[in-house]
């Protein structure tokens, strides 16, 4: 038995935050997750391409809530920062909890 795409349940009302949203298995990750109805945090080191990649997956999927926060993984301040600013945009509530696939 192989997994699809299909086999995502829907994402409505939450976060994903991906990563290298901005080409190969990241986006592939963002487009499928804003495909499902999830609000896609695009965090990427070049804005210039994140920005393309946003306008890609708003052009497969209208209506998709996609953002995008900079965020260079070779730099603390980098990550500190993003996440304060994700933290800020979507705050954790009481009933959120961790999944991993």
């Amino acid at each position: 038995m192989s997994w699809s795409l299909a086999d995502v349940p829907d994402q409505s009302g939450r976060v994903a935050v991906v990563t290298g949203a901005n080409g190969g298995i990241g986006l592939a990750t963002a487009m499928a997750l804003a495909g499902k109805g999830a609000h896609v945090v695009m965090a990427a080191r070049n804005e210039a391409k994140a920005v393309v990649a946003r306008d890609r997956i708003s052009a497969a999927h209208p209506g998709a809530l996609v953002e995008i926060v900079p965020l260079d993984l070779g730099s603390l301040a980098s990550v500190e920062h993003a996440a304060e600013q994700i933290l800020a945009a979507h705050p954790v509530s009481t009933s959120w909890s961790t999944t991993r696939a």
